[in-house]
């Protein structure tokens, strides 16, 4: 998401990363032993330190989406 020089670039980003949490969530759901894409603390890591610093007025609704997901994935 950073350096990205055109919206489209972030949103592909924002749904890349929103798609590897649904991933890990449905696979943590079906599965007894899970694999995460993206585990616990990279999702906490990148919440916190990247997505909580990023320009709400500048958000597209797919970073917002995003945004919203690792919330409420790691809270």
């Amino acid at each position: 998401m950073e350096g990205a020089l055109v919206q489209h670039d972030k949103d592909i980003a924002f749904q890349w990363f929103c798609n590897a949490l649904q991933d890990t969530q449905s696979i943590s759901a079906n599965v007894q032993h899970t694999w995460a894409i993206i585990d616990r603390d990279s999702s906490q890591l990148l919440l916190t330190e990247k997505m909580a610093h990023l320009d709400p007025a500048t958000m597209s609704e797919h970073g917002y989406r995003c945004f919203a997901s690792y919330f409420n994935a790691v809270s």
